[in-house]
């Protein structure tokens, strides 16, 4: 299994912990004011100077309508998995079904009274805020967009690769089309050619050396994201977390 994939596995059947615990990371209203409401998105783009303000604007703007969605409990406070690594990270679905689907396993998996996922919800953020999350570290604490199952096998069918590096977000696109897609099917609709497979974090990449591209370029969500939204919270705190060991 690709080691992205195996590592969603993990998530899944870990999240009813053997050991829970609620830990509280304060942070100082500097660090706060780091990351949200955003800190530069791209080291690329991090002066101090209008060129690279608007820029790192306009890449926000960029992913600001695409919907992430993450397990929180009632207060909005996040769950977070120590995985193999024993990194504490939390993760950003871009698709509201593997958010669902993780979190069912989650509440079916656990007997232990009172079971901390009875009152578990799911949060939705925008993704700019989700990759400035992802782009920063507090307390040894992490934050990763996480693609859909379905969504890696895709990438690496298309590409004949076996792994994808963890963090990796995969997008499907044709050259003849300005538009990029999350899911593989909505790129491709009635399409008989395979589209070209890209990388979300390769493309900001390229968008902080290339401004032109910010404006060439229209992210598309999946296309259940936008009706998720409507059912979800939005409530999320930042500077607590549910452990899961």
């Amino acid at each position: 299994l690709p080691r992205l994939w195996a590592r969603f596995m993990v998530f899944s059947l870990l999240l009813y912990p053997k050991h829970y615990q609620t830990t509280a990371w304060t942070l100082s209203r500097r660090e706060m004011v780091q990351i949200l409401p955003l800190a530069p998105l791209w080291p690329a783009v991090a002066h101090a100077d209008d060129t690279s303000s608007s820029l790192d604007t306009q890449i926000a703007q960029f992913l600001h309508p695409i919907p992430t969605f993450t397990i929180v409990d009632k207060s909005g406070v996040p769950f977070m998995v120590v995985g193999e690594d024993a990194k504490v990270t939390g993760y950003f679905f871009v698709e509201y079904a593997e958010a669902s689907r993780v979190l069912q396993l989650a509440r079916q998996s656990g007997d232990k009274k009172p079971s901390p996922w009875k009152q578990a919800q799911i949060t939705t953020l925008p993704l700019d805020t989700a990759v400035a999350l992802s782009r920063q570290r507090a307390r040894n604490t992490y934050f990763r967009v996480a693609a859909s199952a379905s969504a890696i096998e895709s990438a690496l069918g298309l590409t004949n690769q076996t792994d994808l590096p963890e963090g990796k977000v995969p997008l499907f696109y044709y050259e003849s089309d300005d538009q990029v897609y999350f899911d593989l099917q909505q790129c491709q609709g009635s399409n008989p050619e395979p589209p070209q497979v890209t990388e979300l974090y390769a493309i900001l990449n390229a968008m902080a050396r290339n401004q032109t591209l910010v404006e060439s370029i229209r992210l598309v969500p999946p296309k259940d994201s936008i009706k998720a939204v409507k059912k979800c919270s939005t409530n999320f705190v930042l500077g607590q977390s549910n452990i899961v060991l």
